[in-house]
């Protein structure tokens, strides 16, 4: 969730689990490669409030609004699937997937997610 602000954390690592760390590694990764565009877009929330669950996430966008980045967050509901309009132009219609699980794509200004378990999360470029 600290990947569309800047993430300060202050904790023991040394003792967390080398699967972990290795899961944790590839994404972090894949963030520190897109976190300057992430961190140059207007970073809004969408969804609803984060209460655990339901739907939330946040949308960062370019200023000419033709490619942006998703991080979608699935709390503990029944819906594998879930959608909103993003304020996007329609001609940004390519979904690119960087992290997690599931499937999202554009349709006419609206995107639509399929994330496969609760408590799951989608990072994805989206683009012209």
């Amino acid at each position: 969730s600290v990947m569309f602000s800047n993430p300060l954390g202050w904790f023991e690592t040394s003792n967390l689990p080398d699967a972990y760390v290795t899961e944790v590694s590839k994404l972090v990764s894949t963030w520190k490669q897109h976190r300057a565009a992430i961190f140059n877009g207007t970073i809004l929330p969408i969804g609803e409030a984060p209460d655990g669950t339901n739907w939330s996430g946040f949308l960062s966008f370019t200023p000419d609004r033709r490619s942006g980045y998703v991080l979608i967050f699935r709390g503990l509901t029944q819906s594998s699937t879930w959608s909103e309009p993003l304020p996007l132009d329609p001609a940004a219609t390519r979904v690119e997937l960087l992290g997690g699980s599931g499937h999202a794509r554009l349709e006419h200004g609206v995107l639509k997610v399929d994330i496969p378990g609760p408590r799951g999360f989608l990072f994805a470029r989206v683009s012209q």
